[in-house]
């Protein structure tokens, strides 16, 4: 979800994938490194390679934690943990929860804009550095799960031997792993930023009613001329049906998604000898497939199979554009995913039963083509119920990254606003009625809706 499903389009652009010791994919199932490595190894190839410049800058380390918090006696994997400067215990300190599953922060930019903060970042079990030592315990059904990763959170919290409170930010699928690292670790935790949020596994997240709504209604507002390329091109011998509405699905990841749908179909529509090729890559799922330096395939398997609902036969990312109108289509990847690392029984992860009472913010995009609004609300209004202080931003006609998008763009009109509330909402200080007012009054938050629960402190 990208950074949900964590942005599979975003890691190509970066382009930074351990192809050298990679298998190729010669099917969509899930394909292990060949050889398989540990993430110690390829940390040390990584190091001593091409791509050495991209971590020189990293504080990294090794720490041991449980392969099971169940079985002690099944002894220790590695979790790498970093900063991006040297750790400074008189700072406050915040903790990152990537997306995915199967996410990396490595690429994350949020350290070089929050100077003032201690900035910690780790790979997740089966994810970057973090991969187990054989490929077995990598297969292991008891190795991976949302459950295990805040564990490992703190862990990593633990090691850096901290006496304050932390600030927690989950993005994506992050959302789920900070969730539950709030509610186990309560007395560790200063405040609870999610952005891009998961309530539950399910239909409602992979298959969403939201998504395909969105999809149609920037399908019927096309201008004519396009429209009918579209329909052209969704119905041609050798095209896909599904084509068009991947391509609007990655887009929703993007803050100005409807300008990015259109500037994609331009320069698709302008070289119609190359729009075969071009639409091919767009359904193309074999990233989702290979376990690379930024993207745990087997990781997203495992607990999107059993915790987020791809193990139902109707989950799908999938819609399929038929004469105008948009409908759900099957997806095989999915199934492959679930089918290959033998996974039949899911427990959908739910927020109801990771209750947190700890300051929490929301930050959502309404036309969020990964975690759909819906969720978010849901999420505030069931915290809402007894956390005395909750707050939920919801964003006009933006998508999966609101917040991350405004902080990490040093351009962006809205960032010198959006830095100064998110500092507040770090340190678990709610916004106020009369500041906010402020604020939309001056125009700087023209498409920003706030919603606080009714008992929370002026």
């Amino acid at each position: 979800m990208r950074k949900f499903l964590i942005s599979r389009e975003g890691l190509r652009a970066v382009g930074i994938w351990v192809g050298a010791i990679l298998s190729s994919c010669t099917a969509l199932a899930v394909t292990f490194m060949n050889p398989y490595l540990s993430g110690r190894e390829i940390r040390d190839l990584t190091l001593h390679g091409s791509m050495a410049d991209a971590f020189k800058d990293e504080k990294g380390r090794f720490i041991e934690v449980p392969f099971s918090y169940d079985d002690p006696s099944l002894g220790t994997t590695e979790i790498y943990v970093w900063t991006l400067k040297e750790f400074d215990p008189q700072k406050s300190s915040l903790l990152l929860f990537p997306g995915g599953p199967g996410g990396s922060s490595h690429t994350s930019q949020v350290a070089e804009n929050l100077l003032e903060w201690n900035v910690i970042m780790f790979d997740a079990r089966g994810t970057g550095f973090s991969y187990p030592k054989t490929s077995a315990t990598l297969r292991d059904p008891r190795f991976m799960s949302s459950l295990n990763t805040a564990k490992d959170a703190a862990e990593v919290i633990r090691s850096f031997q901290m006496s304050r409170k932390i600030s927690v930010w989950g993005h994506s699928y992050g959302t789920v792993t900070a969730t539950i690292f709030a509610n186990l670790f309560s007395e560790k935790v200063q405040s609870l930023i999610l952005e891009g949020v998961i309530f539950e596994g399910g239909l409602d997240l992979f298959a969403p009613h939201h998504r395909l709504r969105i999809t149609q209604r920037y399908f019927d507002r096309l201008a004519p001329d396009i429209k009918v390329k579209v329909l052209h091109y969704s119905s041609a011998p050798g095209f896909s049906n599904t084509w068009f509405g991947r391509l609007v699905q990655q887009e929703m990841y993007h803050s100005v998604f409807r300008k990015s749908v259109d500037t994609q179909l331009k320069m698709l529509f302008e070289n119609p000898d190359s729009i075969l090729s071009e639409t091919a890559k767009i359904i193309d799922e074999s990233g989702m497939t290979n376990d690379s330096l930024f993207f745990g395939a087997h990781n997203f398997g495992a607990i999107a199979c059993r915790e987020l609902g791809l193990l139902h036969q109707n989950s799908t990312f999938n819609f399929a554009l038929v004469d105008g109108r948009v409908t759900y289509a099957a997806n095989m990847l999915l199934d492959d995913h679930c089918q290959d690392l033998n996974i039949t029984t899911e427990s959908l992860y739910h927020a109801t039963d990771y209750p947190t009472l700890v300051p929490t913010f929301y930050f959502q995009g309404t036309e969020d083509g990964a975690t759909v609004a819906p969720h978010a609300v849901k999420h505030f209004k069931f915290a809402s119920a007894k956390n005395p202080k909750a707050e939920l931003f919801l964003v006009s006609s933006e998508g999966h990254s609101p917040l991350n998008s405004r902080i990490t763009d040093p351009t962006h009109a809205q960032r010198p606003q959006v830095l100064a509330l998110l500092q507040k909402a770090l340190q678990g200080e709610s916004m106020g009625q009369t500041e906010w007012q402020s604020l939309v009054s001056s125009g700087e938050f023209p498409k920003w809706e706030w919603h606080r629960t009714t008992h929370a402190h002026p």
